[in-house]
């Protein structure tokens, strides 16, 4: 069984006449008000909280404590020279940056399990796709710049000839060309993580839907009473659900129109 959107159960009591406003439901704009309301929403939960959908606890430690015959470090987590949050790492001969492992690398950043927000690129880029006045999607628009350092594997290099005594110094400068990153689609960032780890980083929670329901009310509500050629009193059900903390910033958004910032 589908449970509606929209619960419009209300109980109303005229009490006098007042100036009516047509179609002051149909040019409610709903879908951009709503959508950059929600989008907000889950940023805020999911890069300043940590709070996904998709449980997740930390990063990968694998390779850590790993070492060489001679007993140094391993060090087999390489890092984008050109990424902002790669310093700490260890200079390679690629010029890639390299820690012990991905847990490691989020250590030295700084960055929390959960927040996905190393740098802020991925989340700078969420946006909207308005469809029509009536659709709104929300996704990662443009590009940022990636961790992986893109740099040469030895089969690559020896593919191109660079085996070898006489060609280590143009190997290393060819190594070092490549190990500049590149940046990368935000979206392709926040589906390499619903791919890897099974976390989809703008998974809705039931409670911010309860919310988006009762402020999609609250809203039908305000324009059905503006079109009214009388003054009305509302009794709002109590089993519309959501936080009414939430409720009140979509219905905000959808009234002055705000996009997404």
């Amino acid at each position: 069984m589908s449970t509606p959107l929209l619960d419009l159960d209300l109980v109303v009591v005229v009490s006098k006449r007042k100036a009516a406003t047509k179609g002051a439901v149909e040019r409610t704009p709903f879908a951009r008000g709503m959508a950059s309301a929600l989008a907000r929403e889950v940023r805020a939960r999911v890069a300043t909280r940590g709070d996904t959908v998709q449980p997740f606890e930390s990063f990968s430690t694998r390779g850590e404590g790993s070492t060489y015959a001679n007993g140094a470090p391993r060090l087999g987590f390489r890092v984008s020279p050109a990424y902002p949050a790669a310093a700490g790492g260890k200079p390679t001969r690629s010029g890639a940056l390299a820690f012990s492992s991905s847990a490691a690398f989020h250590r030295s950043a700084g960055a929390l399990a959960g927040r996905f927000n190393v740098t802020g690129g991925m989340w700078r880029g969420l946006g909207l796709l308005m469809r029509g006045e009536n659709g709104a999607a929300i996704v990662f628009l443009g590009r940022s710049q990636g961790a992986n350092p893109n740099d040469a594997t030895a089969k690559q290099r020896e593919r191109r000839g660079l085996g070898g005594a006489a060609g280590r110094k143009t190997e290393a400068a060819i190594s070092r060309r490549l190990a500049r990153g590149r940046q990368i689609p935000n979206a392709l960032k926040a589906a390499s993580l619903r791919q890897s780890i099974n976390v989809n980083v703008l998974s809705v929670k039931s409670e911010e839907v309860g919310s988006m329901s009762a402020a999609a009310t609250e809203l039908v509500r305000q324009g059905v009473d503006a079109e009214l050629p009388i003054a009305v009193d509302w009794d709002r059900p109590s089993s519309l659900g959501g936080s009414r903390g939430f409720v009140s910033r979509i219905v905000r958004a959808v009234q002055t129109n705000k996009g997404l910032t």
